[in-house]
């Protein structure tokens, strides 16, 4: 928008001073001045090539009868009339016939407004403006127009130049002119630019250029006086919007800030429980280990829990054929009663295991151990909960100022909406563990339970086994007693131990089920094993992710501490934009409109009631002479010296 105004300014700026450029002699008596008592100056400086003043002559233009005029001339002379003037000791009078009175007066040696240099330059080494016609070759014209104080100043500050040079583009190819208003004129190119009022120029024109010639360069200045009316209510309304636009940002930096200290805070918590979770899940896990051992060692001793059993049978059946050969020995009844003793010694360790595993297996003692560890279990899950809670609100905050972000006009790759969207991405990412994490526990506490029905199951067979076999290995040591101290009735006896040889063999099988049974436990336990040890990978991978949410969180911090301090300066520093915008608009047309409305007499101090000083500087056309000469020699020859010439 500020561009568009600026071409608009220059188009106007290029209109005025078009429409004050100085008209020939002959059309000066046309000129409309309503005042007929306010005198009117044009300066017409003529420039030697490289810009130096070779001299100046003022066209007075006076409206009253009467003539007192003033100016330091070294010849004068009437141009409308041919009333007498007369010039003594700088001052004219005289009488005047006419409307308006034209008379021009020749300046002594005198100082111009502005310091003009122009600099030629033929294939990158510099030549003499005389010795430039008719050249070929690369060419490159420096003019530097800058203030000359030694010259009244108020002429400086106070008018525009129009400096417009003219190419013929059949002698000059590809011209470069930055900052050139170019148009063709013909089939020439007019090159043109404007130099505002209190400033000076800097130009550079570069060309190929053939037979090289050009007409004089012309620089014209008018006194500057614009009335500029400037709307700037659509722009203050829009520098409200971005100001408003600020303001929301700093709130919303400030609030992400915020929320990023207790998420920091949080996170530093969260660091601190994952620490003695994975503290609690290695105990834990040294603890099944342990509990695995144990079975394991079970395991082992229910082959001897077999075997034994094996022998108890094998017993029996030697009894009951000695019985039935009639020749039992006390020897036979003593290992039966040893054999019998080691079986309830076996059955009673059992059961002492089981209840140990029974006791370790269960999920209020997982958390019991975890607690011993300093983790407690219940906390960490409301903990959990609580955390995904506060990043969720989080979450929603940075979405928010990511979308306003977007919408006061900041691109989606902008390097504050990608900060913004990768932590978005990574507080998810935190969600998703502690998610699993909150799922490994609540597997783990489904796992031991089931595993702790099965143990109880297993404990209450062993109990049963337990109770039973004290029943049968009482009956043993009494039969031992009995068999020791009595003599009983063979068949009967025969009969007896078929009868426990009958109820022994469903003991034995018992026995095998039972082994059985703890290599099935066993079994499943190993899984519980490996549950662990993932468990403990786990903990330690979310050890080390918390650690690395820690790190990046803090850095979060540290960056949205930055972003808020930044906002905040940006929100200080603009809440005045409104204000220095609009001074700025009126320095810019201040300097638009110079510094003065005086118009004071460029010729004498002593002049007064002037209405207008205008300038028109030339410099010598650039033109090929002995073209000239020729061409002015065909024109004077008669037809009888053509014709001769050609036989020459």
């Amino acid at each position: 928008m500020k561009k568009s105004k600026n071409k608009i300014i220059m188009i106007v700026l290029s209109a005025t001073i078009m429409s004050n450029v100085l008209v020939p002699m002959s059309t000066l008596a046309a000129t409309n001045n309503t005042n007929n008592e306010g005198k009117e100056e044009v300066i017409y400086i003529n420039l030697n090539g490289n810009g130096e003043v070779d001299n100046v002559y003022a066209v007075n233009i006076l409206g009253t009868k009467d003539i007192i005029d003033y100016g330091d001339y070294s010849d004068i002379r009437n141009m409308n009339t041919t009333d007498s003037l007369f010039y003594s000791n700088g001052k004219v009078t005289g009488t005047n016939s006419a409307e308006k009175l034209y008379y021009q007066g020749t300046l002594n040696e005198i100082e111009i407004p502005w310091n003009i240099k122009i600099n030629y330059y033929l294939d990158g080494k510099e030549v003499n403006p005389d010795n430039l016609a008719g050249r070929t070759g690369a060419l490159e014209i420096k003019i530097s127009i800058t203030q000359n104080e030694k010259c009244n100043s108020i002429f400086f500050e106070n008018y525009a130049l129009q400096s417009t040079l003219t190419l013929d583009s059949e002698k000059c190819t590809n011209i470069e002119a930055d900052g050139a208003t170019i148009a063709n004129v013909g089939s020439d190119k007019q090159l043109s630019y404007i130099i505002l009022p209190n400033k000076g120029k800097e130009i550079i024109i570069k060309a190929d250029v053939k037979d090289f010639e050009m007409s004089s360069m012309a620089i014209n200045g008018v006194k500057l006086g614009l009335t500029v009316d400037v709307d700037d209510k659509e722009l203050l309304d829009k520098v409200t919007e971005l100001t408003d636009a600020i303001d929301k940002l700093n709130s919303g930096a400030i609030s992400v800030n915020d929320g990023t200290s207790s998420l920091n805070n949080g996170t530093t918590d969260l660091s601190s429980g994952v620490d003695s979770l994975n503290s609690g899940v290695t105990s834990l896990n040294d603890g099944i280990l342990k509990i695995y051992a144990g079975l394991e060692e079970l395991n082992s001793n229910s082959k001897n829990l077999t075997s034994g059993s094996s022998e108890v049978l094998n017993a029996l059946n030697q009894i009951s054929t000695a019985l039935n050969n009639v020749d039992i020995s006390t020897e036979n009844i003593s290992n039966l009663v040893s054999a019998s003793s080691s079986i309830q010694n076996g059955i009673n360790d059992l059961v002492s295991a089981i209840t140990l595993l029974q006791e370790n297996t269960n999920y209020d003692s997982y958390k019991a151990i975890m607690n011993t560890n300093g983790l407690n279990i219940d906390s960490l899950q409301s903990n959990n909960a609580s955390t995904i809670e506060v990043i969720n609100n989080q979450i929603v905050v940075l979405t928010e100022t990511r979308d306003k972000l977007l919408a006061s006009g900041l691109a989606i790759d902008d390097s504050q909406i990608v900060q913004i969207q990768t932590q978005i991405n990574t507080f998810s990412q935190i969600i998703t563990l502690i998610q699993g994490n909150m799922a490994s526990i609540s597997g783990t506490e489904s796992y031991l339970n089931n595993v702790s029905i099965g143990v109880n199951e297993v404990l209450n067979g062993a109990t049963t086994l337990q109770t039973k076999y004290d029943e049968f290995n009482s009956i043993i040591i009494n039969l031992g007693d009995m068999l020791d101290g009595m003599v009983y009735n063979l068949s009967t006896l025969s009969s007896a131990i078929n009868t426990l040889i009958s109820e022994y063999s469903k003991l034995d099988s018992g026995i095998n089920d039972y082994t059985n049974g703890v290599k099935t436990v066993l079994s499943g336990y190993s899984q519980i094993v490996i549950g662990s040890n993932n468990l403990v990978n786990g903990s330690s991978t979310l050890k080390s992710g918390a650690e690395k949410l820690s790190i990046g969180l803090s850095e979060l911090y540290s960056g949205t501490t930055e972003l808020s301090k930044g906002t905040t300066e940006l929100n200080n520093q603009t809440s005045n934009l409104d204000i220095e915008v609009t001074e700025q608009i009126n320095e810019m047309i201040d300097d638009l409109d110079g510094t003065s409305d005086e118009i004071v007499s460029f010729v004498s101090e002593q002049n007064i009631n002037v209405d207008s000083v205008q300038f028109v500087i030339k410099t010598p056309v650039i033109e090929n002479k002995n073209i000239i000469e020729d061409e002015e020699q065909e024109e004077t020859l008669s037809f009888w010296e053509k014709l001769i010439n050609l036989f020459k």
